[in-house]
């Protein structure tokens, strides 16, 4: 299948989760900070992979689109597996659209407290028509019409809200899929969830500024 899925890793052992997940003959790209177990287990394994900057989303997400061989992406992240089908669903909704979105499932778990209200409230954000990550997918060519970049390096959080407003700036029709196909998202402790929220938070703050 030629389309390349990007998985923004930092150091999470858990990409390997989604990797395995995975039920489609596709290139894979890991995006991820220095770490010799990491990079020797993704070598034997003989998966691509590049070494990105700690910390900064947009610059990982960056570098893994840049080796894409393929014209259509998928990016995703290690905490995170592919529901069954739902990389051909993808593939399939490029034929027709220049961008698509899958649905994202929280998970919870009830050794980790409030990882349901997590859940619950996470779930009920990802049920909009927003095109945030991970789970989305785009073709290369439109990247000349939403400002000629994917996402901005000087931009380290939330860095999907800038791309989301300059794809419907640019007028273009997504293949919304959030309620159709899912990725399923590890669950998240809730002192976790507010530490992203107040990063998610500069992270708008500096998209906005940036726009």
């Amino acid at each position: 299948m030629d389309i390349s899925i990007i998985i923004r890793c930092g150091d999470d052992n858990r990409v390997f989760n989604c990797i395995e997940s995975i039920d489609e003959e596709v290139e894979v790209i890991v995006s991820l900070s220095d770490n010799p177990k990491l990079e020797t287990e993704l070598k034997n394994k003989g998966i691509k992979y590049c070494l990105s900057p700690r910390k900064n989303l947009s610059m990982t997400s960056n570098m893994g689109f840049e080796l894409a061989s393929h014209e259509k992406i998928i990016i995703s992240d290690s905490d995170t597996v592919f529901e069954s089908g739902c990389i051909k669903k993808l593939y399939e909704a490029l034929d027709n659209y220049k961008v698509a979105c899958a649905g994202i499932k929280f998970l919870s778990d009830p050794h980790i407290q409030f990882s349901d209200i997590v859940a619950e409230a996470r779930d009920y954000v990802n049920s909009l028509p927003l095109f945030f990550t991970p789970g989305i997918a785009l073709k290369k060519e439109v990247l000349s019409e939403i400002g000629g970049f994917l996402f901005d390096d000087n931009v380290p959080y939330a860095v999907d809200a800038n791309l989301d407003y300059r794809v419907k700036k640019a007028g273009l029709s997504v293949a919304w899929m959030i309620n159709d196909v899912y990725i399923f998202h590890a669950p998240e402790s809730i002192k976790h969830d507010l530490k992203a929220a107040f990063r998610i938070g500069m992270g708008c703050s500096g998209s906005q500024e940036a726009s």
